[in-house]
């Protein structure tokens, strides 16, 4: 795709929902007559197509109304981690509201048939369960955009909340009039997630998005970041390159387009951080990103706090999660909270903090990973393996041959790492590394971190705390390796850096197999 295609993008929308207000699971269960009085969470839409096959069309109607309701500055807002959590919950509406420490919420159900659209929604007090307003539409699906704007309009009236008719009208900042290409949209972002199908399968949603509207701002920023992650298993090398150049090339458009977006630096700096391997340049963007008002944002906290622990500033990573957690326990910052604890050697902490991602995450295969990496590196291989086992593909065959080894079962260890080599050698040659590393293959890991340096692997920003390595810090080859992915300055002494190197946990010259 060439860089060109977006020249006539021109509509500024949004596309992450704004994350204003996250409960903590794990603190006591608040009184919804006690939360603020204009807090609401809105939970995910009810399907009742007659194929039940439009859950997408519903989850993203009620992500867009999330959205809009976040616009709002006199509205505190669950975020969609959190009420979404709570799909399929058979609590009733106090419950949920002393859960999500909301007054109100809204809950809805969508019936979608050829070119009609029928939406009920329903704002409920939290307090007592009561009914303040519902409605039903039943209308072509090309008022879609009208009908959501009337539903933002009377959930502001029922909380009583007074806005300027011109504020109103900002709230409704539609990407697209085309409902068709708000659809594929839609489509894209229900099925994005990390499997070996799935990725691609967004992706393609995404371009049929913007092929039936080029202006729709908010797919090409949905295309730029599906494409910038390894989740849509390239099947080559090649491939790999061309999306994360494409990611690249597309978020340099969108930002000279709308240069005060500070999600939009956030993201490219993300992109520049994990792929680019230009820290400098990620860290100017981040700090653009801060001063357009991003600092308090979990999706920014997140990403400085990764930034922090790969250029050995693991206490600053620590302290930054620790804050983010508190903010947003269901966020993804609490998994990798746990992995950042694990290279400091705090194994307890780091499982606490893996299963309290997987409360609010059950399928995260981070979350699953960690844990069997606590075991492994607190020497229990064999309970390791069921962690593991709960992970996506990749990380399960990286932690069999890891702690196979550990076992003192070469044959089985070389099975898996041999099939991980096959089938992700091209994707993931940073986790061929790890585990060559571990079993103590210095010049084998050097060549598979060579390859993932030609790759962009994101994976190389881990080099600093990585427990799985420690036997690779005392090579001579180390000082070449930070130097090619620029975390030289930051981790060599005497380089130009203030930072301060944090020692990973784990043994330096790799593990020494247990008794069977």
């Amino acid at each position: 795709m060439a860089a060109g295609w977006l020249l006539p993008v021109g509509v500024l929308a949004l596309l992450l929902a704004t994350f204003v207000r996250w409960p903590d699971a794990g603190r006591a269960a608040s009184n919804p007559a006690s939360a603020a009085p204009n807090s609401i969470a809105v939970l995910p839409f009810a399907d009742l197509s007659p194929k039940r096959d439009q859950g997408y069309f519903a989850d993203g109607l009620a992500e867009e109304l999330l959205d809009y309701l976040a616009r709002v500055n006199q509205l505190q807002v669950a975020s969609r981690t959190s009420s979404f959590a709570l799909r399929d919950s058979k609590a009733d509406m106090r419950a949920i509201g002393r859960r999500l420490d909301v007054r109100h919420v809204l809950e809805g159900s969508v019936r979608s048939s050829g070119q009609r659209v029928r939406v009920t929604v329903q704002l409920i007090d939290a307090r007592n369960g009561f009914h303040l307003w519902s409605k039903t539409y039943d209308r072509p699906i090309g008022e879609l955009f009208a009908m959501q704007d009337d539903i933002v309009s009377r959930i502001v009236e029922a909380m009583r909340i007074e806005l300027a008719p011109d504020a109103v009208r900002a709230l409704a900042r539609h990407g697209t009039r085309n409902p068709e290409a708000f659809r594929e949209y839609l489509l894209g972002r229900a099925i994005y997630q990390d499997d070996e199908t799935a990725g691609r399968r967004s992706m393609q949603a995404y371009r049929r998005s913007v092929a039936l509207d080029p202006q729709f701002f908010e797919a090409w920023r949905a295309l730029a970041l599906a494409l910038n992650f390894d989740s849509v298993y390239p099947d080559s090398t090649q491939e790999v390159l061309d999306n994360k150049r494409e990611a690249l090339a597309i978020m340099q458009r969108l930002i000279e387009m709308r240069p005060r977006q500070a999600e939009l630096y956030r993201d490219r700096g993300d992109m520049l951080f994990w792929h680019g391997h230009d820290i400098a340049a990620a860290e100017r963007d981040f700090e653009r990103a801060a001063q357009l008002g991003l600092r308090n944002d979990p999706g920014w906290m997140l990403r400085m706090s990764r930034v922090y622990a790969a250029t050995g500033r693991m206490q600053e990573a620590l302290a930054m999660t620790s804050r983010l957690d508190a903010q947003d326990p269901a966020s993804s910052g609490t998994v990798v909270r746990a992995y950042h604890l694990l290279a400091t050697g705090r194994f307890d902490e780091a499982r606490a903090a893996a299963k309290k991602g997987l409360r609010w995450r059950p399928v995260d295969e981070h979350a699953h990973y960690y844990l069997g990496l606590s075991d492994l590196l607190q020497g229990r291989p064999r309970e390791s393996m069921a962690h593991f086992d709960d992970s996506s593909h990749m990380f399960r065959l990286t932690g069999y041959a890891l702690a196979e080894h550990t076992l003192g079962n070469r044959e089985a260890s070389d099975q898996y790492l041999r099939r991980l080599t096959d089938r992700y050698g091209h994707l993931a040659p940073y986790q061929i590394a790890e585990v060559h590393a571990w079993r103590g293959e210095a010049d084998a890991a050097y060549r598979w971190m060579q390859s993932g340096v030609e790759v962009r692997d994101g994976s190389l920003m881990y080099l600093a705390f990585d427990p799985l390595i420690g036997s690779l810090r005392r090579d001579a080859r180390w000082p070449g390796l930070l130097r090619q992915v620029g975390l030289d300055a930051y981790l060599l002494p005497g380089q130009a850096s203030n930072a301060t190197v944090v020692r990973a946990a784990g043994p330096d010259a790799g593990p020494r197999p247990v008794s069977r």
